[in-house]
């Protein structure tokens, strides 16, 4: 069972009253306006966003969920951090938009997926991995921010994954471990790619261990690949030790300027 939003015409609206999910609430439709709701939505079911309409989340909203973004040509835009509350968000067509300023995504245990060759999840500028928190992007799905951090605020267990396809791509600095430890990144298979837009990367920052970098091509046409990343570091400070860089099976990566391994820290390898 659920219920439907749709929006068909070429005007927006908006909703400002509550609404209580006693049931899957789909925003759905192909208008060209957009459909705002400035209400919080509480209740019992999922959000999914179908359809080729834009919708808009401005409310701190505490459903059960999860958020299922699958609209040819839609976008799911979300202008409060709070806005699909500690809920999972699965992209799988059309585009998860984050009109925010840099975000920490700090929901606790939840897995988020972009799958597909026209799924799309973007954020408007950085983006941090936090709190136990899994983004997988495969079989052709793309992620785009600024700044990417995983993790950070002394959270640990955090990952990124890009495989079979996926493609990740930032225009800021990245660190895989910002004053924390255990946290990972890897780029796995055949047509893997992760653009790094020049900047530096960071592998264990500020006393940071444990942490890694694994590019496996999976010896597959394409291999898995990291290019366009600019000074690379593994290990940057007293105290960051057992970073780790592995490539294996194909592998690749490619960087642009001066790299170290173990920069006034011990026991980090490539």
């Amino acid at each position: 069972d659920s219920a439907t939003i749709e929006h068909k015409g070429s005007g927006g609206f908006v909703i400002s009253n509550a609404i209580n999910m006693m049931t899957n609430l789909i925003l759905g439709g192909s208008g060209t306006g957009t459909m705002t709701l400035r209400s919080n939505l509480t209740g019992v079911g999922s959000l999914p966003k179908q359809g080729a309409s834009t919708a808009i989340l401005m409310n701190s909203n505490s459903f059960a969920g999860p958020v299922l973004v699958n609209g040819a040509g839609g976008t799911l835009m979300v202008s409060n951090r709070f806005a699909i509350g500690t809920n999972a968000v699965t992209v799988s067509n059309g585009t998860f938009y984050m009109s925010l300023g840099a975000l920490t995504w700090t929901n606790q245990n939840v897995n988020h997926e972009v799958a597909g060759s026209d799924a799309l999840w973007t954020n408007s500028a950085g983006f941090t991995i936090g709190t136990n928190n899994r983004v997988v992007v495969k079989n052709g799905g793309r992620l785009t921010c600024s700044i990417l951090t995983v993790a950070d605020l002394g959270t640990v267990a955090n990952s990124l994954t890009i495989t079979n396809g996926g493609r990740v791509f930032n225009s800021g600095a990245i660190n895989i471990g910002s004053s924390t430890s255990n946290n990972s990144v890897r780029i796995v298979g055949g047509g893997a790619l992760w653009d790094g837009g020049g900047q530096a990367l960071t592998i264990g920052a500020t006393a940071a261990s444990n942490n890694l970098l694994w590019i496996d091509g999976l010896v597959a046409a394409g291999g898995a690949v990291v290019t366009n990343i600019g000074a690379m570091t593994v290990g940057s400070a007293a105290g960051s030790t057992y970073n780790n860089l592995v490539l294996t099976n194909g592998g690749r990566l490619f960087s642009t300027a001066a790299s170290f391994v173990g920069n006034a820290s011990a026991n980090n390898s490539a």
